[in-house]
Formats: C-alpha cells, sequence, structure tokens
C-alpha cells in the first residue's frame, strides 16, 4: 500500500502521589543507565582514577500541569510503553500507608538489572527513594516537589551507589548524568501531550513494535487515515511489521563509526540542547550509513520532533557565527517566514548577541558549520511550515517588557 512506504520511512490525590515518587525512580534507574555513547575528552592533567560519581542535584520544570503528570505517571502497567527501549518491566510488591516497594528491570547498552525500591513520602513537599537490593543497593533519592501554576518543577538531590554490574557507571561524566535524568523525564512530557483517540492509537502502535513514538509524517498520515475510517488499527500494526524501519537491521553502537556517533550527537546538542541518548545514536547511525537518511533528513526530524517544540526560549550566544552568514541567514529566515527577527534580537552586557528564536539559533548554528546550505535551509523551510508557524515561543517576548527579559537573558534595559 502506498500509505505504507509513504508513512514508514522513517481513587485519589493521595495514591497519585505515592505512585508518582515511586515511579520517578524509574527515571533515576534509567538515568543510571541511559548514557551518552561518547567519551569525554580530559582536560587538564589525566587522572588515571577519575573521580566517581556520587552526589548530584537535577533540577528540570516541565509544561505540564501537576494533575495531569500525576495520572499519567500512575500508570505502571503502561511504563515499559512510556520507555519501551529502557524499562523491560514494572512490578508492585507491597503496598502499606506510608511506602511502595517495587521490582523495576531496566536496560542500557545491553546490560540489564533488576532493582527493588523503597518508597518514603511526605507529602506534597518531598520524598526519599532507596534501592533496597540489586547493584544500586542503598542509592537514595531526595526529591522535592514544587508547583508552578502550569508547570511542575523537580529537584532532585541523589546519591549513588553502585556495585556489581554497575560499577562501570559510577565513572559517567556529571553532565552526561544530568541530561538523561532530564531525557527522561522530558520523555514523560512528551507522552503528556494532548492526543486524539486515533493519535494515542498510532504512537502507541509505534512504542509497541518500533520501541520508539510515532514521527511526525507517521502520526499525521496514518491518523488523518484513520480518521477517515479508510484504516484500522490491524492493517497499521500491519503496515509497521512490513516497514524498512522495522525489517531493516538497527547497527549496535560498536558497528557505528566515530565519525558518525559524533555527527549524530552534534546534531542533537544544537537542535536539542543535549547528547544524542543511545537509541537515537543506533538510529539514525543505521539509517545515515544505510543511506537513507541524509544529515538534512534527521535534521528536519529533529526539528519537528515533540522534544524541540517542547523547548524553551533559546538562550545561547551566537558569538560563533559570522557578520556575513548572520545577515545571509536572517534575510533568508525574515523573508520566508515573514518574521520580523529584531523582536527577537536581543545584546547582552558583554556584548554577545542572542535570539530567543531557537529554530533560527539552529539555522545559524548549521550555516556556519556548512552543515547544511542556505538554500537547503531556504527548502526546508518552505516545505515544512509548521516548523515555523508552530514555534510559537520565539513570539512571547514580544509581550513581555525589558525588565522581564532580563530576568532571563543577561542584557541592560
Amino acid at each position: 500500500m502506498d500509505y505504507e512506504n509513504n508513512a514508514l520511512k522513517m481513587k485519589k490525590n493521595d495514591k497519585y502521589l505515592l505512585v508518582f515518587y515511586a515511579l520517578l525512580v524509574v527515571g533515576i534507574s534509567v538515568g543510571l543507565l541511559y548514557i551518552d555513547s561518547s567519551l569525554e575528552k580530559p582536560i587538564g592533567p589525566l587522572r588515571i582514577v577519575p573521580d566517581l560519581l556520587s552526589n548530584i542535584t537535577v533540577t528540570k520544570v516541565v509544561d505540564v500541569e501537576t494533575e495531569k503528570i500525576f495520572t499519567i505517571m500512575s500508570d505502571v502497567e503502561n511504563y515499559p510503553n512510556i520507555l519501551p527501549a529502557n524499562v523491560l518491566s514494572v512490578n508492585k510488591l507491597e503496598e502499606t500507608n506510608s511506602s511502595l516497594n517495587y521490582e523495576i528491570t531496566v536496560m542500557e547498552k545491553g546490560i540489564k538489572t533488576t532493582l527493588l525500591v523503597k518508597h518514603d513520602l511526605f507529602p506534597y513537599d518531598e520524598q526519599i527513594l532507596t534501592i533496597i537490593d540489586g547493584d544500586a543497593k542503598n542509592t537514595t533519592i531526595h526529591q522535592k516537589f514544587q508547583n508552578q501554576g502550569n508547570s511542575t518543577k523537580l529537584i532532585t538531590d541523589v546519591k549513588i551507589e553502585l556495585s556489581g554490574i554497575l560499577t562501570p557507571f559510577q565513572f559517567i561524566p556529571e553532565r552526561h548524568f544530568s541530561h538523561a535524568i532530564g531525557t527522561v523525564i522530558s520523555t514523560f512530557f512528551v507522552y503528556s501531550l494532548e492526543k486524539s483517540q486515533n493519535e494515542k492509537i498510532v504512537d502507541d502502535l509505534y512504542r509497541e513494535i518500533l520501541n520508539r513514538p510515532a514521527d511526525e509524517l507517521g502520526l499525521f498520515w496514518f491518523t488523518a487515515l484513520l480518521d477517515k475510517n479508510k484504516i484500522t488499527p490491524e492493517e497499521i500494526k500491519t503496515a509497521i511489521y512490513d516497514s524498512e524501519e522495522y525489517n531493516f537491521p538497527i547497527k549496535d553502537l560498536d558497528e557505528l563509526t566515530d565519525e558518525t556517533k559524533k555527527t549524530i550527537d552534534e546534531l542533537y546538542e544544537i537542535t536539542l540542547r543535549r547528547g544524542a541518548d543511545e537509541t537515537g545514536t543506533k538510529y539514525y547511525g543505521s539509517v545515515l550509513e544505510y543511506e537513507k537518511f541524509t544529515e538534512l533528513d534527521i535534521i528536519t526530524e529533529l526539528l519537528k520532533s515533540s522534544e524541540f517544540k517542547m523547548l524553551p526560549v533559546e538562550t545561547r550566544h551566537l558569538d560563533g557565527i559570522s557578520k556575513e552568514n548572520m545577515d545571509i541567514i536572517i534575510t533568508t529566515y525574515s523573508e520566508t517566514t515573514g518574521r520580523d527577527v529584531s523582536l527577537n534580537m536581543f545584546v547582552t552586557k558583554s556584548g554577545s548577541l542572542v535570539s530567543s528564536d531557537k529554530l533560527l539559533y539552529a539555522l545559524a548554528v548549521f550555516l556556519e558549520s556548512k552543515t547544511l546550505t542556505i538554500d537547503e535551509i531556504k527548502n526546508t523551510l518552505l516545505n515544512n511550515p509548521d516548523l515555523w508557524e508552530a514555534n510559537i515561543d520565539s513570539y512571547r517576548w514580544k509581550s513581555w517588557s525589558c525588565g522581564q527579559i532580563a530576568q532571563v537573558l543577561d542584557i541592560t534595559c
């Protein structure tokens, strides 16, 4: 069927709170394993014995109401569906008035481990999670929960104790750990985004079969067909099983070249502000080496992703962009999108140029690095108007006073 090829190129608040905190440990546990495949280059004198990762604080704000995120995270049985590549199973062993015990099996980089977790709760303010058995025994997670209107702020202090098969992960760079935890929490946010019944059917099938969320093309295409009663869920399942992605072998990390892994990681850093996770590295690395995707195809997928759309306004400096390329990208971007770029651009106290438009920033960096040509950028904007039409965050500055903006950016009013 043509659509196959087109689409698959590619009871109570207390109870909710208990489950929410118990499930948070899944993110922490996966975070211990969910590590970027690249290695940091040493800075300064070479250390024969690197520093152990022991205590770390991770802060993350998600743009979702508390009750909604509670509802999503209360569905324990659905966790393997939300994190299909990492959470193999979650079994509740015991529940009392003050705590829950879970057996959680997670896997990353081919390493599988089972953790027993005990949770003690101080409702609505803070909680302590203790891993009571397994290779992360005595690891504790002390987490504070803050309601910020329509957003939720999570402040997590982690004391890490690893042994056995997990011992090597205690030597991972701290920034990789922070990226990992942030990525896991972001995954829950993406899953919580509003979906129609048919969109959820399509997304669930992708997660079940391909171990990933539905991409924008697949979600749009199959949902439209379902809405028009031109396809059934069983036919979608068949199409996914028959797809090239399902049937061509995804390479392991050690089968990808160092250059490919570096390329994918750089694309993630520029667009999503984090290093590439293992699943993304393996998938995009494979399609790149099989020449099924170009770098432009991967960049477009990342820019159209739900994760990119949920990122806040851009705060990274544009100092690395030459004046010539900055003039070219501003002219092309403005003419193509109709946006007045100057409304979103500021000069910091130190003289650095900043644009709050996250799409403009990414495209400028890709132009400067010669990853994309200006013609490729223009065609991408023309062929994907949803990229800039949906980039609402960039316009939030319009209604802000200079004093409000100065609280986010280091500028002088």
